[in-house]
C-alpha cells in the first residue's frame, strides 16, 4: 500500500485500487476506489471519518457504496491518497422496496440469480451495499454523522428512509 499522504495529488484518472482522501469537517475520510458497476456506477469502500494518515486500518468499519468518485477526483473533490489492491466487486445488493414515510417496510435483495424481498433482513443481508448513489454532499453528510448501512435504527439513509 503507498502512502502519498505527505504531497496530496488532484487524481485525474482513478484506477481500481486507488485510494482518495475526502475533506469531512476538520478531519477526513479515505475511499477506495473498487471499479465500475455495469449498471450503478462507481463503487467504493467508504472508510469512517479520521484524522489519521492513510494507513493499513483506514477501511475498519467501512462500507460498499456508490459514488462517482472518478468524477469527483476530475473536479479535486478528493486527492489522491495511495493505492491497495481493490477488494472484490459486491455481487449482491439491496434495494428499498416499500417506504412509508421514513420507514423502509421492505427490501429488494438483488443477487445469486435472483431477486427476493424481505421485510426483515438478515445481519448478512444488513451488511449488503444498498443501492443508492450519492453526490459529494450526502457523501460528506453521511460520513460526517457516521451513517452505516448495517445498523438497522441508524440515522436515516440517502433518502431519509431508515433501516429495518
Amino acid at each position: 500500500m503507498a502512502d502519498e499522504a505527505a504531497s496530496p495529488k488532484r487524481a485525474k484518472r482513478l484506477t481500481p485500487g486507488d485510494v482518495v482522501r475526502v475533506a469531512v469537517g476538520d478531519a477526513h475520510a479515505f475511499l477506495h476506489y473498487v471499479g465500475r458497476h455495469g449498471a450503478y456506477g462507481d463503487v467504493v469502500v467508504i472508510g469512517p471519518k479520521t484524522r489519521e494518515p492513510f494507513g493499513p486500518a483506514a477501511f475498519s468499519g467501512g462500507y460498499v457504496g456508490f459514488y462517482p468518485v472518478k468524477l469527483a477526483a476530475a473536479q479535486g473533490l478528493v486527492d489522491l491518497a495511495g493505492h491497495a489492491d481493490p477488494p472484490p466487486m459486491p455481487s449482491r445488493f439491496r434495494r428499498p422496496g416499500r417506504i412509508e414515510g421514513t420507514r423502509v417496510l421492505s427490501w429488494q435483495v438483488d443477487g445469486d440469480g435472483g431477486q427476493v424481498v424481505r421485510t426483515t433482513l438478515t445481519p448478512e443481508e444488513l451488511a449488503l451495499p444498498i443501492v443508492y448513489l450519492w453526490n459529494h454532499a450526502m457523501l460528506v453528510e453521511r460520513i460526517d454523522e457516521g451513517w452505516h448501512p448495517a445498523r438497522p435504527d441508524g440515522p436515516p439513509g440517502p433518502d431519509g428512509a431508515r433501516n429495518r
